[in-house]
């Protein structure tokens, strides 16, 4: 019987890219997402992953059309730029809740599955979980902190035979950078260097790798006999990750700094 794979987001993105990945590897895929369509080798059902009671209802839902999860992906998040004293504390909220209170939400309800089946379970970071970067600090926070969940967890599995992973992906060109929410700056003191910052950053990001690439590399690792719990994409930011371990906090944040402060 084919394994089966959960992707939450992928509906567009790295998350489409992954699913349809994983159909080719022979996976019988299930998109959990609030948009989309089946497509061939994936299911598409309609998810809200901020909403506890709408996921744990899609889960049921694969659980009883597949009989199991062997590998399960929370992919799904956004992000919002701007000063964190713009954000609403709707915005804070809603940042928060979908990048790291779904992930562990979804790894509390996959996870008896995954050690029962001896499986996979990938949380989606951010080199941004290495590199805080201002004017986007919710976002890099709730990276960090993904980037931490999955390490505990993949201990807290040890001796299952299941596995956690955090993949940490640098700039691609996804549609994540249109998607991103931007709050208005309403102090002088923080809208041009804001303005120039996410200028640098959507830069950087539309001349990134494709999330078709991203995805491939995420295949690799989570089909690999025994990866490293937290694995960055790409080796210009496996570099940057590893030379960034030797550079004290004040050296660092004024690197960060002059690249996007």
């Amino acid at each position: 019987m084919n394994k089966v794979a959960v992707v939450t987001g992928a509906s567009k993105g790295i998350g489409a890219a992954l699913a349809a990945a994983l159909a080719r590897e022979g996976y019988r895929v299930y998109d959990l997402s609030r948009s989309g369509s089946d497509r061939p080798g994936i299911r598409h059902i309609h998810c809200d992953v901020s909403e506890h009671e709408n996921l744990a209802q899609a889960l049921y839902t694969v659980m009883q059309e597949a009989g199991g999860i062997d590998l399960a992906v929370s992919n799904a998040g956004f992000g919002i730029s701007g000063s964190l004293e713009s954000a609403t504390p709707e915005m804070i909220e809603a940042q928060i809740n979908i990048n790291l209170c779904a992930s562990a939400q979804f790894a509390r309800l996959v996870l008896p599955e995954i050690r029962r089946r001896r499986g996979r379970l990938v949380l989606i970071s951010s080199v941004a979980a290495y590199v805080p970067i201002p004017f986007q600090a919710l976002y890099s926070a709730t990276k960090a902190a993904i980037a931490s969940l999955a390490m505990s967890l993949d201990n807290e599995v040890r001796g299952s035979g299941a596995r956690v992973l955090a993949i940490l992906p640098g700039d691609l060109a996804t549609d994540f950078t249109a998607n991103r929410i931007k709050s208005e700056e309403s102090d002088s003191f923080y809208r041009q260097r804001v303005s120039s910052s996410v200028s640098r950053m959507e830069k950087d990001e539309q001349g990134g790798k494709t999330p078709e690439w991203a995805a491939g590399q995420i295949v690799k690792i989570a089909l690999a006999g025994n990866p490293s719990p937290c694995t960055t994409l790409g080796a210009k930011y496996k570099l940057v990750s590893f030379l960034l371990r030797f550079f004290p906090p004040r050296a660092l944040n004024y690197i960060i700094s002059k690249l996007y402060g």
